[in-house]
C-alpha cells in the first residue's frame, strides 16, 4: 500500500526555509523532566504513530469526525507543524488531505510520566465538558494512543498522544497596555503586528469567556474547567467582521474546588465561589504570555459580571427560578468587605501558578469594590 506523503515545518520558525537543523532540540518549557529531543527524531515519531496499522490513528480520527469510514489509501498528504511545547506535552498541528477535502488536528504528545498522565487528565476532561451546554466551544477528542521516541542519547522513550480538533482561525490574545492609557487585547493571529482589540471588542472576548465557562459548571457537583490561564493561550479568539467568536483549546482538569451541599444556602455559596474564582482568572494574564503577571482593568468586570449571569441562565438543566432568584439576591447582597473576606478564603484555590499567590492577593480589595459595583449596574 502507498503510504501518503509526510511533509514538516515549525511554526514561525527562526530557521531558514522553515526546516529545523539536524541537530536542532525541542523547546521544553519550564519542565525539568521532559528528555533532549531533536526536531527529526520528533517529527519521525509522530509519522510512524500517525503511520502505524494502516493509518488507523489517522483514520479512527477521520472517522469520528466526519461521521464515515475513510480508506488508508484515499489519505493523499499528511502535513506536520509543530507549534508550542510546554511544560507537560509538545503540540502539533496535523492537517490530513483526502482528495478535496481537509481537515486540521491537534496532536499533543508527552514523553515525561507528568506530561502523560496530565494528557490522560486532559482527555478525561475533554470528554466530560463534550457532555456539558458549554461543550461546543471546546474541541472534541478524536483519537489517543501510544508511541516510542528516541532522545539525544540514543534511549528509546514510551510516549502518549491524543488527536483533537484544531480550531482554526481562532489565536492567543495577551493584554498589551495602550499608548493613551488603558490596555487592549493583543491578538497573535499570525500577522506582523497581529490585530488590538480595544473597547466593545474586548469587552465582548471577556463576556463571552465567562458565559463559556459558566456553561461548563456541572450544576450537581460544581465540578468545572480547571485549572486555566490566560498565559498558557487556553482561551482563544477568531475575528471578522461581527463580535468575536472565542473557544477554549482544551480542559486541563474538571474539578470541584468548592464543594456544594445539598441545603439551598450552600449550593448559593458555591455557585457565588465559582463566580469570584471566575472574574479573578479572568483578570490574570502574563505580558506576551510568558513575561510579568498583568491584571486586566476594571473597565471590563461588568462584562465579565454579565457573561456569568447569562451563561448561568442559559445552560441547561436550568437552574430553578427559586435557585437563581436566592442567588441574584446573595450577590447583590454582599458588600465590597464581603467579597474581600470572600476572596481571602478562597484564595489558596484560586492560584495556578504559585507566583500569582502575592499578585492576585494585592488586588483582592480593589477587585473586591470593582465586583460589588458591577454587580448593582448588571443584575438590579
Amino acid at each position: 500500500m502507498a503510504r501518503p506523503l509526510f511533509t514538516t515545518t515549525v511554526w514561525n520558525s527562526p530557521w531558514p526555509g522553515d526546516a529545523p537543523p539536524r541537530e536542532a532540540i525541542l523547546p521544553s518549557g519550564l519542565s525539568e523532566d521532559i528528555p533532549s529531543i531533536r526536531y527529526a527524531d520528533y517529527f519521525a515519531a509522530l509519522e510512524a504513530a500517525l503511520s502505524s496499522h494502516d493509518l488507523k490513528p489517522l483514520r479512527s480520527a477521520l472517522a469520528s469526525a466526519w461521521g464515515e469510514t475513510v480508506a488508508a489509501e484515499a489519505v493523499d498528504r499528511v502535513h506536520l507543524e509543530s507549534v508550542k511545547h510546554g511544560a507537560f506535552y509538545h503540540v502539533a498541528r496535523v492537517e490530513v488531505v483526502v482528495g478535496e477535502r481537509r481537515i486540521s488536528l491537534v496532536m499533543n504528545s508527552a514523553v515525561s510520566d507528568r506530561g502523560q498522565a496530565a494528557l490522560e487528565r486532559e482527555w478525561q476532561a475533554l470528554a466530560r465538558v463534550a457532555r456539558s451546554p458549554g461543550g461546543l466551544f471546546f474541541p472534541r477528542c478524536r483519537h489517543k494512543g501510544r508511541f516510542h521516541c528516541t532522545d539525544v542519547d540514543g534511549n528509546v522513550r514510551p510516549a502518549s498522544y491524543f488527536l483533537a480538533d484544531w480550531l482554526d482561525g481562532y489565536h492567543e490574545f495577551h493584554l498589551q497596555p495602550l499608548r493613551e492609557g488603558g490596555q487592549g487585547l493583543h491578538v497573535w493571529d499570525g500577522s506582523p503586528r497581529g490585530r488590538l482589540l480595544v473597547g466593545s471588542e474586548a469587552a465582548a472576548v471577556y463576556r463571552e469567556g465567562a458565559r463559556i465557562l459558566t456553561l461548563c459548571l456541572d450544576r450537581e457537583t460544581f465540578q468545572q474547567v480547571f485549572p486555566w490561564h490566560h498565559a498558557a493561550g487556553d482561551m482563544v479568539v477568531r475575528c471578522g467582521t461581527g463580535k468575536p467568536s472565542v473557544r477554549m483549546i482544551s480542559a486541563r482538569d474538571y474539578r470541584t474546588l468548592v464543594p456544594a451541599g445539598d441545603a439551598p444556602h450552600e449550593r448559593t455559596a458555591a455557585a457565588m465561589a465559582f463566580f469570584f474564582g471566575l472574574t479573578v482568572r479572568l483578570r490574570v494574564d502574563r505580558e506576551q504570555g510568558t513575561g510579568r503577571l498583568v491584571w486586566a482593568d476594571a473597565g471590563w468586570v461588568p462584562s465579565m459580571v454579565e457573561g456569568f449571569w447569562w451563561g448561568w441562565r442559559e445552560a441547561q438543566p436550568r437552574a430553578g427560578e427559586a435557585e437563581t432568584d436566592a442567588l441574584r439576591r446573595a450577590l447583590l447582597g454582599f458588600s465590597a468587605e464581603d467579597w474581600t473576606a470572600f476572596g481571602q478564603y478562597l484564595l489558596d484555590d484560586l492560584i495556578v501558578d504559585p507566583e500569582e499567590s502575592s499578585f492576585i492577593a494585592s488586588r483582592l480589595e480593589d477587585h473586591a469594590n470593582e465586583l460589588a459595583v458591577a454587580l448593582g449596574e448588571c443584575l438590579e
